[in-house]
């Protein structure tokens, strides 16, 4: 299955960003409407009051869902960083970078057009379908202080980031090289290897795994041992990953073949201890004699990295159709960086209403 793509919500590192509140012109009118006040303006595009009270309530129910119930909105979250600031920074560092990635859409030549507008329309209509109706939909959005018109722009907004995301990495994030996607992933204690696991458990008839008895895991054991010959007998690099293969697709008893055919790449803590220690024991190339964890005895070959395969760190998201190999995490990753730049690329102004929020009267009971 095709990687379906979620560009993440970009905040601009909003617990160190502090400084955008005070930056940008100020614009002293107190202009109301429907909308409630003027909050702010970012290049042509005017932000009222009904699109800050949608974020202000998603980012506390964020921050409730970690840090639990916000009675005070002043408290700190962080040495001199409150909670309130926290919102406000999230908040006003979205609007900026959704204009931004406009301007940028436009400059990548991929701005959004009438067959993006179609895109957003049949996607409006397949949502309400699946929530009961337009009518129901739009009383939930309600029910989240959203409205049509608040969806619409936070739609648009990730459709125009893929587009760029597409423009310069590539749907799949294919336009990274690999020497990219090694210097990025320097410091994160990658390893990738391919292995053959005999079992010496079995499961019991209520679905739990039990231990096999001695005589049987000695029989593993010798089985184990067998194949480890046969391994023994390559006479060079590209041997041994063919003959490896060969066993492996034969007597592997891993559950996890089927999905990852051309090996696990993991971190620290993503395998068992003795695995993950296994592994960083070998050089690229070198297989392991027996190493046997909980689950059996196994047989080690570390291979070279394929940015390709999806580190086991993310391997959950599979279940869901998301296929996150890692050169996708490292051009996203690259994505999100090159987006911090884009903030310098709109004007923005604040307004009185913008400089006197506070969300402990908004949040306030009664």
């Amino acid at each position: 299955m095709a990687v379906k793509k979620i560009i993440a919500v970009f905040l601009c590192a909003a617990m160190s960003v502090g400084l955008l509140a005070g930056c940008g012109k100020e614009n002293d009118t107190q202009e109301d409407s429907e909308r409630g006040k003027l909050m702010m303006t970012v290049d042509a595009t005017e932000i009222y009051e009904d699109y800050f009270e949608y974020f202000y309530n998603y980012y506390k129910t964020n921050l409730e869902n970690s840090y639990g119930e916000i009675t005070d909105w002043s408290e700190e979250i962080s040495d001199g960083y409150t909670y309130q600031q926290y919102v406000v920074d999230a908040t006003t560092n979205w609007f900026i970078y959704s204009e931004a990635v406009r301007v940028q859409s436009n400059r990548l030549g991929v701005g959004f057009n009438e067959e993006d507008q179609a895109a957003l329309d049949e996607d409006w209509n397949s949502v309400c379908e699946q929530n009961g109706g337009e009518e129901e939909f739009l009383q939930y959005l309600e029910e989240q202080h959203c409205t049509k018109e608040l969806y619409d722009y936070i739609s648009s907004t990730d459709l125009i980031a893929q587009k760029c995301f597409n423009a310069m990495y590539g749907e799949n994030g294919e336009n990274v090289s690999d020497e990219d996607c090694a210097e990025h992933t320097a410091d994160d204690g990658y390893l990738m290897a391919k292995h053959i696991l005999i079992l010496t458990t079995e499961t019991d008839e209520e679905g739990n795994s039990v231990s096999l008895s001695d005589e049987e895991k000695a029989q593993r054991l010798q089985k184990a041992e067998s194949i480890l010959s046969q391994l023994d007998q390559c006479t060079t690099t590209e041997e041994l990953y063919t003959r490896f293969d060969e066993l492996m697709n034969e007597y592997s008893e891993d559950t996890g073949l089927a999905n990852f055919p051309d090996g696990y790449l993991f971190q620290e803590g993503d395998m068992v201890t003795e695995f993950y220690e296994g592994t960083l024991a070998l050089d690229e190339g070198e297989y392991s004699g027996i190493v046997e964890t909980s689950y059996g005895y196994h047989i080690i070959l570390r291979i070279p990295m394929n940015y390709d395969v999806i580190p086991m760190a993310y391997s959950s998201y599979m279940a869901y159709g998301y296929n996150y190999t890692l050169r996708y995490i490292v051009a996203e990753d690259m994505f999100n960086s090159n987006a911090n730049t884009w903030l310098d690329t709109v004007d923005v102004t604040y307004t009185d209403a913008y400089n006197e929020i506070d969300l402990n009267s908004y949040f306030a009971v009664g």
